[in-house]
């Protein structure tokens, strides 16, 4: 029998709003089913098997990241700010932690996909905002150190609900100081 974080899962059931007796303990399906109906992954769980939705390789398609030699910029500005302000690659451990933190965390949230489709679409107006500026090296290490590093560490802590509204209030942040057209 495979491991299963029914508590994680009945926290996240009532955060959507759901009730978590829904959640059965002894009938995997219905149990699944439950969590579905609430918008959430029963893989995410741990019930041990591979997540059928996991779009990390989906990622790197929609995506890519810079070219470590020296192409365009990534239209996520934080695949920017860690290859631009600290030169690390695009599989850098601060980077491979956020894509975990949006694809285990933030896309099973309650309108958390709705809150990865809006970054898509205002992260490159960002990226084009601050590159076009003569100070964007200053302001990409300043994503990095204001952002990335702590938004990292809350991560390491399991402080993900701290990580969300710290980064989207930065997200709206930075698009209204350098994303208006």
């Amino acid at each position: 029998m495979s491991y299963f974080d029914y508590e994680t899962a009945r926290r996240d059931v009532i955060e959507a709003g759901g009730d978590p007796d829904d959640i059965d303990l002894f009938d995997p399906e219905r149990r699944d089913r439950s969590l579905r109906k609430y918008g959430l992954n029963p893989a995410f769980y741990g019930c041990g098997k591979k997540d059928p939705y996991d779009q990390s390789a989906q990622h790197k398609q929609r995506h890519p990241g810079t070219a470590p030699n020296g192409g365009e910029d990534d239209p996520c500005y934080i695949t920017t700010a860690c290859v631009r302000a600290g030169g690390l690659p695009d599989d850098c451990r601060e980077l491979n932690t956020m894509r975990s933190f949006r694809d285990r965390y933030l896309r099973w949230r309650v309108r958390g996909y709705e809150d990865i489709e809006t970054y898509y679409a205002i992260a490159p107006k960002i990226v084009a905002g601050i590159s076009a500026r003569s100070d964007a090296d200053i302001i990409w290490a300043q994503v990095y150190r204001e952002l990335i590093v702590p938004c990292v560490a809350l991560i390491d802590q399991g402080q993900t609900e701290s990580v969300y509204h710290r980064y989207k209030a930065y997200t709206y942040r930075l698009l209204e100081e350098y994303g208006r057209e």
